[in-house]
């Protein structure tokens, strides 16, 4: 890996990351919203009940899942379906939102 490292270091930078000093509290980005990740947590956690429901391996891809979340989490979901998609082996999601709901449910469509 510290080959694959000091490539990719080269690609924008002089010198070797190796040398680099570590990056200032000033140069890091704290944008974003910290309850994207407990948002997509609880949304696998509910793919993760569908699979297991089923007796399927967690591992198992899925061709598609309705998904029904809190609407007020709608746009922290939006920031994470990729991922969600990918670590739960998802081809196909849908979102469904629902006002009175208070945790996420996850079904196959």
């Amino acid at each position: 890996m510290p080959f694959v490292t000091e490539e990719v270091w080269s690609w924008w930078q002089d010198g070797s990351v190796h040398r680099a000093g570590w990056p200032a509290l000033d140069e890091l980005s704290f944008g974003g919203d910290p309850q994207v990740l407990a948002t997509a947590g609880a949304a696998l956690s509910a793919v993760r009940g569908l699979k297991n429901a089923h007796k399927m391996s967690m591992r198992a891809p899925l061709d598609r899942v309705v998904l029904h979340a809190p609407e007020q989490d709608l746009d922290r979901l939006g920031s994470a379906e990729r991922d969600l998609v990918a670590a739960g082996r998802i081809a196909d999601l849908t979102v469904v939102t629902d006002p009175g709901c208070g945790e996420y449910t996850a079904e196959f469509a």
